[in-house]
């Protein structure tokens, strides 16, 4: 069964507006439920700003009623007490942890592979573009040296003595 606690209910409709069957009506500014159409839905204790409907339940067993106690007098505002707010850091940073986390643990170490590897065959190909340089520039001067003159060949080596002792 579904009660409304009259000290509570400020007359606002909320609850009115939300029941799908019409069992909630206005009376002397307060809602009133006809439980004769009440099918129990319980959708008017969620709409209700002032907590002012409650809800109560037969126990199976014996088939007695469970009252719920009605709180007596004007319920105040400031004795309510609001659960405290959670800034928006607390909620994001966990987040971004686990994110940063799964970067470092699942990409970070797939990301310096590859960066190695390519790094890996750029000095490969660098060394072979290095290696075919040389020998084309050994066998030009073999083939250079044997069409010139003693004295060319003469300056090759003074030239090639003094860059190797410097």
């Amino acid at each position: 069964m579904v009660f409304i606690n009259d000290a509570a209910c400020n007359g606002c409709g909320e609850c009115v507006d939300a029941c799908p069957n019409g069992a909630l009506v206005f009376h002397n500014d307060h809602a009133v439920i006809l439980q004769e159409l009440c099918e129990e839905c319980e959708i008017c204790i969620d709409a209700c700003p002032q907590c002012a409907i409650l809800s109560a339940q037969e126990v199976q067993d014996s088939r007695e009623v469970i009252r719920v106690p009605v709180l007596s007098g004007e319920v105040s505002v400031s004795h309510i007490e609001l659960p405290e707010r959670v800034p928006v850091r607390e909620l994001v940073i966990p987040i971004i942890g686990s994110a940063v986390l799964w970067f470092g643990r699942e990409l970070l170490p797939r990301l310096a592979d590859m960066a190695l590897g390519y790094m890996d065959r750029r000095i490969q190909l660098y060394s072979s573009a290095q290696d075919q340089k040389v020998s084309a520039r050994s066998d030009r001067q073999v083939s250079v040296s044997m069409r010139k003159g003693r004295r060319v060949r003469r300056r090759q080596r003074i030239r090639k003595s003094i860059q190797t002792k410097y």
